[in-house]
């Protein structure tokens, strides 16, 4: 009797010692899944977080995406670190990025053109590779239209060089003097030489190439009020 005493004994010993570990190994599997899930979670709320805070002053912001293959901007569009993870950011007071500046990337220029005479402006676009230049009817990005482009075989273009196909140049746009309207330009860089910029013609005739900064803004008077607008476009 105390041996059958002793063997019960033990067998509980061992079913209880089974079911507590059990107990903890659920619970552990359960704690890793919900760390997993929270750091996914973490990880897709940050990818759509700005990494960067637009500083108001005259001039552009320059965005550069390295390592996209391809020489569309679609292939730019297509990357998912795009919009919100750029390689790059930086500041420019004219409407241009620099020459040359490298190889395998995408580029977005983008911020307010503000008229200083109110009449038709006539927009122009120049590169090496694909570029499409885009136009809002206000300051908000999501009402941007394409206006005119660079096509993907017009390699041949040299800096600055603004009128050599109809495509280049934008039809005239009636602006208001003083009114804030959202610009960008997208590009897409493969290999070799690499060159962009945008000009353009005001009421009174004169020609600016590439727009000095007296026409640019990086953000609206309001850019607290408009910020999300502003960084998910």
């Amino acid at each position: 009797m105390k041996m059958l005493n002793e063997m019960l004994r033990y067998l509980c010993t061992i079913l209880l010692s089974y079911f507590i570990g059990s107990c903890f190994s659920e619970k552990n599997k359960q704690t890793a899944e919900n760390e997993k899930t929270g750091i996914i979670m973490a990880k897709a709320e940050i990818s759509k977080r700005p990494l960067y805070e637009v500083k108001r002053q005259q001039g552009l912001t320059i965005e550069r995406w390295d390592g996209i293959d391809g020489y569309l901007v679609k292939d730019l569009l297509a990357d998912s670190r795009f919009p919100d993870m750029p390689t790059i950011v930086t500041y420019s007071k004219q409407f241009a990025q620099p020459n040359n500046w490298g190889t395998n990337y995408g580029s977005r220029i983008r911020g307010y053109f503000v008229p200083q005479q109110t009449g038709p402006h006539s927009f122009f676009i120049g590169s090496d590779n694909d570029a499409k230049l885009y136009l809002s009817t206000s300051s908000r990005p999501d009402k941007k239209v394409l206006i005119c482009r660079v096509k993907t075989n017009h390699l041949e273009l040299m800096p600055l060089q603004f009128k050599t196909y109809p495509e280049q140049q934008s039809f005239p746009i009636e602006l208001t003097k003083g009114r804030y309207y959202y610009i960008e330009s997208l590009y897409k860089e493969q290999y070799g030489d690499d060159h962009l910029a945008v000009a353009v013609n005001t009421p009174d005739r004169k020609f600016y190439g590439p727009i000095p900064s007296q026409f640019l803004w990086t953000a609206t008077p309001h850019l607290q009020a408009g910020r999300d607008d502003f960084f998910h476009c």
